[in-house]
């Protein structure tokens, strides 16, 4: 079940969040997520260069991740 989007686009976090009743972060905005807790595991989609910014501190919290 998909719980929380993360995403720097705003009007995407806007669409999706109401349409699939998503709990909505901007990337500014990962460590919040992680603490608040709203979900067991993060399907990271950024670029490659991209993913230790975000895998790094779930995997530190505990949560599972898919790169």
């Amino acid at each position: 079940m998909l719980t929380v989007l993360v995403s720097d686009d705003a009007e995407k976090r806007e669409k999706l969040g109401k349409e699939y009743n998503l709990t909505s972060y901007s990337y500014a905005q990962f460590s919040q997520a992680l603490e608040e807790g709203h979900c067991d595991a993060f399907y990271i989609a950024t670029p490659n260069n991209q993913h230790g910014k975000f895998a790094i501190p779930a995997l530190e919290k505990g949560f599972s991740r898919l790169l």
